[in-house]
């Protein structure tokens, strides 16, 4: 589960980043959000931040504050990788 074992504080922030990545990386075509990550050009960008600016005009054009978005998609791109299966839980894509 995408969200066990964090701290009610953190929670929010985590659902919002899950949220964002899942949602950016919805725009490119693939099946699993593993497939979708390394269709959307980040792989360049491992071991820094910058991919993040990948998802930039993404979070724009839905309102969100990029400070906050940006340490969103860290937090989220993290539960995601450490998931049990690795799977979104059903319906976050379909927010955003």
């Amino acid at each position: 589960m995408l969200c066990a074992g964090v701290r009610p504080k953190t929670l929010p922030s985590v659902r919002r980043g899950v949220t964002a990545v899942v949602g950016w990386l919805s725009t490119h075509p693939r099946l699993k959000w593993q497939e979708k990550w390394l269709a959307s050009g980040t792989e360049e960008h491992l071991g820094d931040d910058r991919w993040k600016a990948l998802a930039e005009p993404w979070l724009q054009a839905r309102g969100w504050d990029k400070a906050y978005g940006f340490k969103d998609l860290g937090t989220g791109l993290r539960r995601l990788i450490c998931a049990d299966d690795g799977v979104p839980p059903s319906g976050v894509a379909d927010h955003g």
